[in-house]
């Protein structure tokens, strides 16, 4: 059986809001596109970019994964580098419905 610690005596931490960011650039990478997400951290978030990026067919080459208090600052080199404007916008959007989900969950 597993035990749980109990909850923490101290009052709950108020945080100011993290808007959620999502850059797409081809620039700095002959081969790859850059993708960036800012996000406030959450359990799930990292698991739910990079399987929105993976369900896409990317390969991800690169990742520079940084968490400062409640905001991630993600980073990712990924394959085939995506040109078409459509293309791009699914990747936006794929990653913007992956972490709306993890924020309901």
């Amino acid at each position: 059986m597993v035990r749980r610690r109990p909850r923490s005596g101290l009052p709950v931490r108020f945080t100011p809001s993290v808007a959620t960011e999502i850059r797409l650039a081809n620039e700095g990478s002959a081969e790859a596109t850059i993708v960036e997400v800012f996000t406030r951290d959450r359990v799930g978030v990292l698991h739910a970019i990079t399987q929105a990026l993976s369900d896409l067919g990317l390969d991800i080459h690169l990742a520079k994964i940084s968490t400062e208090g409640e905001k991630v600052a993600d980073v990712f080199w990924v394959t085939p580098k995506i040109e078409d404007p459509a293309a791009l916008a699914r990747v936006r959007d794929a990653i913007a419905t992956a972490l709306a989900e993890v924020e309901h969950a």
